[in-house]
């Protein structure tokens, strides 16, 4: 059973979705972006990054998540056999600032005795913990100091080039079984600039930021044994910063810090 019900304020809209514990069911994300992050809002808890949801297949923040939930075409949120614990506002948010916010929606079921807020102070609420979502997923993708459970994050690397030059960003897949035509690989600048996409075993620079162009190479001949490397060339000074390896379906992650010197 689903029932559909909408409020809203003059530039926020906020659907109350009813449904049956055990039940399945989906979101809709009506951002029109490549990428987004899913978020879970509970009234007493600060937000829950679920997932980071690409143009292939997802980077889950932590591997309990991947029998809970997934996405289909345009980032829409499949929840599977739905518990009190999935429970919540639901919302999607650009990779990109400034930010975007997706109207949320709001699952509950007939049983429900919390107390939900109505759509204008969910609106007012969403727009103050942004900050605190952002905050997690800057220091999960630019400095990875937060551990999750089931999910592996690898300790930053740092590496210094030069203004024309070039440097190696290292990553490797921790997980051997995996065939690399059966893996997607993200490279990412400061968690949101597309550097580089391997996608089941060939590189794709469909969606890659023109910054970037003709000046990353990958080594597809070191794709069997999990070595996903890239090397970036032609160093300028807006290249400093983190890059983040994102390996899916695997959970792993890797960053790299590139910091640019300057020759007299």
């Amino acid at each position: 059973m689903l029932k559909v019900f909408f409020s809203s304020s003059s530039s926020y809209a906020v659907s109350d979705l009813l449904t049956d514990l055990g039940s399945n069911m989906s979101i809709n994300c009506d951002l029109d972006e490549n990428e987004v992050y899913w978020i879970l809002l509970k009234t007493a808890d600060p937000p829950t990054v679920i997932l980071l949801s690409t143009t292939t297949s997802p980077f889950y923040f932590n591997n309990t998540f991947r029998k809970k939930y997934s996405v289909q075409f345009k980032h829409r949120l499949v929840i599977n056999n739905v518990t009190a614990d999935e429970l919540g506002v639901y919302y999607c948010m650009n990779t990109r600032t400034p930010p975007k916010l997706s109207n949320s929606t709001r699952i509950y079921f007939s049983g429900d005795t919390r107390i939900y807020f109505n759509g204008e102070f969910i609106y007012y609420l969403i727009s103050v913990i942004i900050c605190f979502s952002l905050f997690v997923i800057y220091y999960f993708f630019i400095h990875a100091i937060i551990v999750l459970p089931h999910c592996v994050i690898s300790v930053s690397l740092q590496v210094t080039g030069d203004i024309g030059g070039s440097v190696l960003l290292p990553c490797s897949s921790t997980e051997p079984d995996l065939k690399p035509q059966d893996i997607n690989v993200h490279w990412r600048h400061n968690g949101s600039k597309i550097v580089y996409d391997i996608v089941k075993a060939h590189y794709s620079l469909e969606l890659q930021d023109q910054q970037y162009k003709n000046r990353v190479e990958s080594f597809p001949d070191q794709y069997l044994k999990g070595n996903v490397s890239i090397k970036l060339n032609n160093l300028q000074h807006t290249d400093a910063g983190t890059y983040s390896c994102i390996i899916t379906p695997s959970s792993d992650l890797h960053t790299v810090q590139i910091e640019i010197s300057y020759k007299p």
